[in-house]
């Protein structure tokens, strides 16, 4: 990486995600790139690593972020958790609020239809990775609730990951 950079000689590094953020940033470093950006999607702090590594992920963050021209955070919430945790200042910090393009649906009965849902019952979506730091089984719990209240309600997952069998298994799928 340091070699490419010497090469390409550019003015700014502009890195996304835990890895690629810290190899980016010290070779950015090394290389004396004058500006360099990182970009937060979320963070690594809770539920990742045991509490050592952990606590080396916060000490290389943190004094990554003191080396870093700007930061920013998919979402307030993921600035306001790096900064309490001492990575950056909330000044070096510029909030992106997450989101994505309506797609339109121009016929929510089709959709249905398509996938198979009942026509009037409230549905409840859940698209992401089916890992352990996403927490569905919090979410399996609180569906359990919201039957309790709504008994027709349906819950769609969307997506996968290590946990996709567990989740097969252990919820009507």
């Amino acid at each position: 990486v340091v070699r490419e950079i010497r090469r390409f000689r550019p003015h700014v590094i502009h890195t996304h995600t835990a890895k690629a953020g810290v190899v980016g940033r010290v070779a950015a470093i090394i290389t004396r790139v004058p500006v360099r950006v990182h970009t937060f999607h979320g963070h690594v702090l809770h539920g990742y690593f045991s509490k050592p590594v952990t606590h080396f992920v916060r000490t290389i963050e943190k004094a990554l972020a003191r080396r870093t021209t700007a930061l920013v955070a998919v979402g307030e919430r993921v600035r306001d958790e790096l900064v309490a945790a001492g990575i950056g200042t909330e000044g070096q910090f510029i909030p992106i609020a997450p989101g994505v393009a309506d797609p339109g649906v121009e016929d929510p009965e089709e959709a249905r239809r398509i996938l198979g849902l009942p026509g009037a019952q409230p549905v409840v979506l859940f698209v992401g990775r089916i890992t352990a730091v996403k927490r569905v089984d919090r979410l399996l719990s609180a569906f359990e609730i919201v039957l309790e209240d709504i008994p027709g309600a349906v819950l769609v997952i969307a997506g996968d990951g290590d946990q996709t069998e567990w989740l097969r298994r252990s919820s009507a799928v």
